[in-house]
């Protein structure tokens, strides 16, 4: 969506429910909990989104957030919807803050909150990435890499707070140009074996470098291929390579760095 569909959309509360009903960020029925009728959308000025569910028979209101996400918050949907239109947007939270007129802590809940929605959503309805092949068959080839999201700094300060490492691991399915990063309590052979047999399909190649943590991919039934980085980052005879998984963090770490 554009900035002046966006602008359209919320200036009309009619719109913006809908939208949100559409999405699912909103019910689009409620049942009334008094005579089990389903209430009906409703204008209503007293309230803060114009609209409530009405019951046709017993008059029983209800807020239209009944029963979302939305139902203790006390934003105005046109000011949710802006934080999640420059969220999207990859804006400055200090500039969002200022454009949308609240402060920098209730903007930094509501985007920890929306990071937790996306989260919880890619967990439970991604889909995993590889397939059955063979060495021939390039299409189904994947690649793992792990990387640092955060590391101790060198400081003078022999009090300061230290910064634990944070490790994330990445899979990159070249052929489907389509990936997933994961953040990761250590880089151990358990842990990487879980996350590989949780997210590649049976019969998938797995690519990966020479750290000792991938050595049970064979015993989950993967075929796996290993180019050892401390010799080239290319194997000079098969061609294998972890270049592909590692633009792939590269542009989400750029992305990190924006925001």
């Amino acid at each position: 969506m554009d900035f002046w569909k966006f602008c359209k959309l919320v200036s009309s509360e009619s719109d913006l429910v809908t939208y949100f009903q559409e999405r699912g960020v909103l019910c689009q029925a409620v049942t009334c909990e008094t005579c089990r009728r389903e209430m009906r959308k409703q204008a209503y000025s007293e309230d803060i989104d114009g609209y409530c569910f009405r019951c046709p028979t017993c008059k029983r209101r209800r807020s239209i957030r009944h029963d979302s996400f939305l139902q203790k918050s006390k934003l105005e949907l046109k000011t949710f919807a802006a934080i999640l239109f420059f969220h999207h947007a990859e804006t400055l939270q200090k500039h969002v803050a200022e454009l949308v007129g609240i402060s920098e802590q209730t903007l930094v809940d509501y985007s920890n909150f929306i990071r937790e929605q996306c989260s919880s959503l890619l967990e439970n309805e991604a889909e995993m990435l590889g397939g059955p092949g063979v060495r021939v068959q390039v299409i189904y080839l994947m690649q793992f890499d792990e990387s640092v999201l955060s590391a101790p700094k060198l400081t003078r300060n022999q009090h300061a707070r230290p910064v634990p490492e944070k490790w994330v691991v990445g899979a990159y399915d070249t052929v489907r140009k389509m990936g997933w990063i994961k953040r990761v309590v250590d880089r151990s052979e358990a842990t990487l074996s879980a996350l590989i047999s949780r997210w590649c399909l049976p019969g998938t190649i797995i690519v990966t470098d020479g750290w000792r943590g991938y050595t049970g991919v064979t015993r989950l039934g993967f075929q796996h291929e290993v180019v050892v980085h401390e010799h080239h980052f290319v194997d000079p005879v098969t061609g294998v390579n972890t270049n592909a998984v590692e633009s792939y963090w590269n542009r989400c770490k750029k992305r990190f760095k924006r925001m």
